[in-house]
């Protein structure tokens, strides 16, 4: 047996996303059809325990293509230039610019990641001799502490620059990942999609994530929810924000 988390949007300030413990058959392997079978697993543990809630995997061995795109691999975040990188304007994977962004005590950023397509950036070399990790800094320039929600911020705007795929959120009630393990990671995809259908109408969100510190007290409950809050079903989803 094996335990994931399933994440549950609240539209509460107080607690944005409610965080519910699974337990489900693993199916031990690396390949898709295992990690496939694992997924199964879990998703009907999920209906079984939880009223049949709909739910979505969000994972590149996700069982829905709506899973699949919404996968930090595969959702791209849209920048202005970097200043030692072209293009004029860069896209790369959320899970890349996380990877790039890490400094630790002996080195980083390493901001070429940003534009690394191999798929096998997570085993470059220098994310593991480097020694600890400190913070992360975005494209050289903002600094996030570890304990502030530096991947939730690039996921969110990440999802804002692609409104097919939050399109693809809309329909579920919560979100699961496989590969996450929450007794040994803290940053999850799942999460950050939850945290999204929990804000995205009663905020501006667009305009918050364009401030650190704004998006840092919405998540912790203390910024205003009336002003500038689209109490409609305003789209708060179009547009290319300019990071």
């Amino acid at each position: 047996m094996a335990t994931r988390l399933l994440f549950v949007p609240t539209k509460k300030s107080t607690k944005w996303v409610e965080q519910h413990e699974v337990q489900f058959k693993w199916f031990a392997g690396y390949s898709v059809s295992q990690k496939q079978k694992s997924v199964s697993s879990l998703l009907q543990s999920v209906k079984e325990q939880f009223d049949d809630i709909d739910v979505l995997e969000i994972s590149t061995k996700s069982n829905r293509e709506e899973g699949k795109r919404a996968s930090a691999f595969n959702l791209k975040f849209k920048s202005e230039i970097l200043p030692s990188l072209p293009p004029a304007i860069f896209s790369s994977s959320v899970e890349r610019v996380y990877q790039g962004s890490k400094v630790f005590e002996r080195g980083g950023p390493f901001l070429e990641i940003y534009n690394n397509n191999d798929r096998r950036f997570k085993s470059d070399s220098r994310l593991r001799e480097n020694g600890h990790l400190k913070y992360f800094s975005f494209k050289g320039e903002e600094r996030w502490e570890i304990e502030e929600p530096f991947y939730h911020w690039l996921y969110l705007n990440a999802l804002i620059q692609n409104p097919e795929v939050c399109d693809g959120l809309d329909k579920f009630e919560g979100f699961t990942d496989i590969e996450f393990n929450h007794n040994k990671a803290y940053n999850c995809q799942a999460h950050s999609a939850a945290l999204y259908l929990s804000i995205k109408n009663e905020v501006d969100l667009p305009r918050v994530l364009r401030s650190k510190h704004e998006f840092i007290d919405l998540l912790n409950g203390v910024s205003s929810m009336n002003q500038s809050s689209p109490k409609s079903k305003t789209r708060t989803t179009q547009g290319t924000l300019d990071i």
